[in-house]
């Protein structure tokens, strides 16, 4: 849940790109032309990595660096140590 709170919620939350929520509603509003076209809804990969990698990770995704851009590298070094402590 923590995760998920930093991924979508304040502060990053505001500045994902409004294309974050085709992917959310995983891409349902998109027609595909074709008519023998099935929707495959349940693919999942799983993978396992350390907490530092994903640390890595946000750091490169869209909200992460739209809130650098507008807060500062301070405020970010910030979010992510307040995030590692809880």
């Amino acid at each position: 849940m923590r995760t998920f709170q930093l991924c979508r919620g304040e502060p990053l939350g505001k500045f994902w790109p409004q294309e974050i929520d085709m992917w959310e509603n995983e891409y349902r509003n998109i027609e595909i032309p074709y008519r023998d076209f099935v929707r495959e809804s349940d693919f999942c990969q799983v993978q396992t990595v350390s907490f530092q990698v994903l640390l890595e990770r946000v750091k490169t995704w869209p909200a992460y660096q739209g809130f650098v851009k507008s807060q500062g590298e301070d405020e970010a070094k910030t979010l992510m140590m307040d995030f590692v402590e809880k």
